[in-house]
């Protein structure tokens, strides 16, 4: 039941390249677990409650880690056991620092609802540029860029003419881009620092003992 309250079930290495690919600035939440088991049906409960609410900026999908056809991601990520849930952020990897040995990965469910919410924002904040307000279409970003040029232009005001001349040429160029493009640019620089730091308290990270495989 809670795979048909969530995104389709993804049994198909190409469906989980796919979805990588084209989750756009939003984080992508990819629980890898199975249905009969009780903790991922905890976990998978929580997920489909708090779907609504983080989906202006995450998407939510689950992993049948039994199919034999994403058993390269269990494996690349290391999966022995379940659930693990496994961000990504504009397909680049979003690690999680919980305290615990493995980075790569949640493992275990939440406790609760409010939870998992604060720890995907947490993955959704490092992702975006901290210096300047978020718009969807990036215009603050733009502005940002067009003022720091600006300051730049007037830094260079008393060096030589050919200087000048170069950074004139360098105005129009990125004036015209920073104009045509602003979500270019935005979405360039969303690709923020790679690692979040858990905003829960320890007596609310789950506990567990690493398992490697082929040692």
């Amino acid at each position: 039941m809670s795979d048909y309250l969530l995104t389709t079930l993804l049994t198909k290495k190409k469906e989980i390249d796919y979805i990588i690919r084209d989750t756009i600035d939003k984080v992508l939440v990819l629980r890898f677990g199975r249905a009969s088991d009780p903790v991922c049906l905890h976990l998978d409960d929580i997920l489909s409650k708090s779907a609504r609410e983080v989906s202006k900026f995450a998407t939510v999908a689950l992993v049948d880690i039994d199919s034999e056809d994403v058993q390269v991601y269990v494996n690349y990520f290391d999966i022995t056991l379940v659930p693990s849930t496994v961000f990504f952020f504009n397909a680049h990897h979003m690690k999680m620092d919980s305290g615990t040995a493995d980075h790569s990965k949640w493992v275990g469910a939440f406790h609760r609802k409010q939870d998992f919410i604060d720890v995907v924002e947490t993955a959704y904040r490092p992702s975006l540029p901290t210096f300047s307000p978020i718009s969807q279409d990036g215009d603050s970003f733009a502005k940002h860029i067009q003022e720091i040029h600006a300051d730049v232009w007037k830094r260079i005001q008393d060096n030589n003419e050919r200087t000048i001349s170069i950074i004139k040429v360098l105005s129009l160029m990125l004036g015209a881009f920073v104009e045509n493009n602003p979500k270019a640019i935005f979405r360039a620089a969303m690709k923020g620092k790679l690692i979040a730091n858990c905003p829960l308290p320890p007596e609310r990270i789950p506990k567990y003992e690493l398992l490697y495989k082929n040692l």
